[in-house]
């Protein structure tokens, strides 16, 4: 009866294990990438957009997110009405603060980065950011893409750490919408 009772506690610890979302998949913004294990993930319920997620590095409560450290992934459409490039998004994304290319590229597209200081309740944060363009529709269309880590200096360390993980496995693939 013990080994019994060993064998479903092992099989439904392996069923567990597997459930577990080891990658993030956005088919309508068209990327996906890895996901750190352990690590909780806030995500928009239905029937909201579903323009990203946030992964928190220090804390496990999706509701509190002013004072969090955390990695948030953003990724918006019909940028083009407002930007024309990743330069002249620089004064969006970076509210003020100098930014400019960060050497970093994802899919081919070059990152630009700021370092966006700590307002109101927020975390400062550093902030990477592009367009991303889809000429071969009509009329063309671009996404913003944004990865934004908040994050204290005791944390900081270990944010990039799985931001740089984060970007290492992102892969662009065409939108679905």
């Amino acid at each position: 009866m013990r080994f019994d009772l060993l064998c479903t506690v092992l099989l439904l610890s392996l069923v567990a294990a597997g459930a577990r979302a080891e990658t993030y998949d956005n088919p309508e913004y068209g990327f996906h990438l890895r996901l750190p294990e352990g690590r909780p993930v806030c995500k928009t319920p239905p029937p909201g957009p579903n323009h990203g997620f946030t992964l928190l590095l220090a804390s496990g409560d999706c509701d509190h997110l002013e004072r969090a450290q955390r990695i948030d992934v953003y990724v918006g459409s019909d940028a083009a009405y407002l930007l024309k490039s990743t330069a002249e998004m620089q004064q969006y994304a970076c509210k003020g603060a100098p930014g400019g290319p960060s050497g970093l590229k994802i899919g081919g597209i070059e990152l630009y980065r700021c370092d966006v200081p700590a307002k109101g309740e927020d975390l400062p944060a550093i902030t990477y950011f592009a367009l991303r363009a889809f000429k071969r529709v009509w009329p063309p269309s671009w996404q913003e893409f944004y990865v934004t880590l908040y994050c204290e200096k005791d944390g900081c360390a270990y944010g990039t750490r799985v931001l740089k993980r984060l970007f290492a496995s992102i892969r662009l693939v065409p939108p679905a919408k």
